[in-house]
């Protein structure tokens, strides 16, 4: 992001948006934006701060390089978005975003970080996430649908009660410490993930691909495993959750 940034108001943001469908090395403090609609925009370089995007709609949305402090997209409309090497967590005030109940339908964040930001119910459906950081982040009653991808991502201490990730790609994600409790993680993709001391009671992995996952804490007795693929050396691990004393045959 360059040293120095333009700072602009909420009327020269919506005048340039609808003029040039382009914000880059801009600064937004305090600005109201809520309810823009912007076709495809483009946010280059630029730092909002406790800037509100309330039921916007910017659909086709470009975004890279861009830092948000306290920002909210509640309610809004980010369908097909692509936000690559942005930020979304303030680190001097520890507070994320928020986008409960947002559209986030097809949108891609790359290399992003969300750590402490809030998608309590919003609709992920068919979005990816990959190599991202999402520390404390809030999921609750989130949908992800059936075609979502969360790959290489840090999930510790997240919240994901009740979300909906059956059939998604799961691959490779750090989810220890992660709350998944009544989650549906049906035939989903799990393998070389962690589930290290995360809570899994009533959480739904039937059918899930579990190869090479970390599975310290996992005990059947609390969760739907049936169908479930592991090898055998989780086997083994899944046994000593359950405080079970496994011997070889021959003895």
């Amino acid at each position: 992001m360059p040293d120095e940034l333009e700072r602009i108001d909420a009327d020269e943001a919506r005048q340039r948006l609808a003029e040039t469908g382009l914000l880059a090395g801009c600064m937004l403090v305090e600005a109201d934006l809520a309810e823009l609609e912007a076709h495809a925009p483009v946010l280059r370089d630029c730092r909002f701060v406790d800037v509100s995007l309330r039921s916007a709609v910017l659909g086709g949305l470009r975004c890279s390089g861009t830092h948000f402090l306290r920002c909210r997209f509640d309610g809004a409309d980010l369908a097909g978005a692509e936000l690559s090497g942005c930020a979304f967590f303030d680190a001097e005030t520890e507070q994320g975003c928020t986008f409960a109940r947002a559209t986030l339908r097809f949108t891609t964040f790359s290399d992003c970080t969300l750590d402490r930001c809030l998608f309590e119910e919003a609709d992920l459906a068919h979005t990816t996430i990959s190599g991202s950081r999402a520390l404390g982040a809030s999921f609750v009653k989130a949908s992800f649908g059936g075609g979502a991808k969360v790959t290489g991502c840090l999930l510790r201490y997240a919240d994901l009660r009740d979300a909906n990730l059956a059939q998604c790609d799961l691959t490779g994600n750090d989810f220890e410490w992660a709350n998944l409790e009544g989650a549906s993680l049906r035939a989903a993709t799990l393998r070389d993930s962690t589930l290290n001391r995360a809570a899994l009671r009533r959480a739904d992995f039937r059918g899930a691909d579990l190869r090479n996952a970390n599975l310290g804490g996992f005990d059947p007795r609390a969760l739907d495993a049936r169908g479930a693929i592991l090898l055998e050396g989780q086997a083994r691990q899944v046994l000593e959750n359950m405080e079970l004393i496994v011997l070889p045959d021959n003895r």
